[in-house]
């Protein structure tokens, strides 16, 4: 297996084989009309779970901080290839990419592979006030907020 060079992993050119697999998938659904990819299994619908937990977690401006302008859903292709699934847009015009994970041993691999990206882990319990504050500490690791 080709090994990634810094610039690659950063960029995310090279994919294993399981991902590109599933990149085919999921752009072979969207040719056939889907908005949004159907998951799969298990696991990708746990993901989507978590990542629509997260959405509602913050849906009301209301409990954004001062300096937050907007959280926009990534896009496909920020999803597939820069491991990203939220975009946290400042007012300063910052702009903080986020990876939503429901699993610490994901988080880690996540971590591992996009040490520049935070990562949030939403657990099955976590009440919408959690989700909120444990993303504003995993932004903070980054980021000055």
């Amino acid at each position: 297996m080709h090994r990634k060079t810094p610039e690659e992993k950063r960029a995310g050119l090279i994919i294993s084989s399981a991902k590109e697999s599933r990149i085919e998938r999921i752009l072979s659904e969207i040719q056939r009309g889907m908005t949004r990819p159907v998951a799969n299994t298990k696991s990708e619908k746990r993901g989507r779970d978590t990542e629509n937990r997260f959405f509602r977690a913050w849906s009301y401006k209301g409990h954004y901080p001062p300096w937050l302008k907007e959280i926009l859903p990534a896009t496909i292709t920020e999803d597939l290839y820069q491991a990203v699934d939220a975009i946290f847009c400042f007012r300063d015009g910052k702009r903080v990419q986020l990876q939503i994970k429901s699993s610490s041993f994901y988080a880690e691999k996540h971590i591992q592979e996009h040490p520049d990206i935070p990562v949030v882990v939403i657990e099955k319990n976590d009440s919408d006030k959690i989700i909120r504050q444990k993303t504003l500490g995993a932004i903070a690791t980054k980021y000055k907020i």
